[in-house]
C-alpha cells in the first residue's frame, strides 16, 4: 500500500505556534500596562484598622439568625434545657 503524501503547508507548524505566543505576551504586556497607567476606578478605599460597618454587622446577624431559623437551628443552651427536662422527666418517672 503505498503512503500517502502530507500536504504541504503555506506556513510551517513551528511559525503558527510563535506567532501564537507572540500575540498572547503583547496582549499580557498590554494589560499590564493599562493597568499600570490606569487610575484605580471603582476600587472601594482601604480602612487602616479594618474597620467595619455597624450597619453591615447588623445585617450579617440578621442574615444569620434568618439563616438558623430557616435550618430549623435550635440555640445549644435552649436545647440542653430542653434535654435536662426531658430527661427529668423520664428520672420522675412523669409522663406526658
Amino acid at each position: 500500500m503505498a503512503q500517502a503524501r502530507q500536504a504541504d503547508r503555506p506556513i510551517p507548524q513551528s511559525a503558527i505556534y510563535l506567532a501564537a505566543v507572540l500575540i498572547a505576551a503583547t496582549a499580557l504586556a498590554a494589560v499590564l500596562l493599562l493597568g499600570m497607567l490606569l487610575p484605580d476606578r471603582g476600587v472601594a478605599p482601604a480602612t487602616d484598622r479594618g474597620e467595619v460597618s455597624p450597619a453591615v454587622l447588623e445585617a450579617g446577624r440578621e442574615w444569620q439568625r434568618q439563616r438558623e431559623q430557616q435550618g430549623g437551628f435550635v440555640d445549644p443552651v435552649i436545647q440542653s434545657g430542653r434535654d435536662w427536662e426531658e430527661q427529668r422527666k423520664q428520672q420522675s418517672g412523669a409522663s406526658e
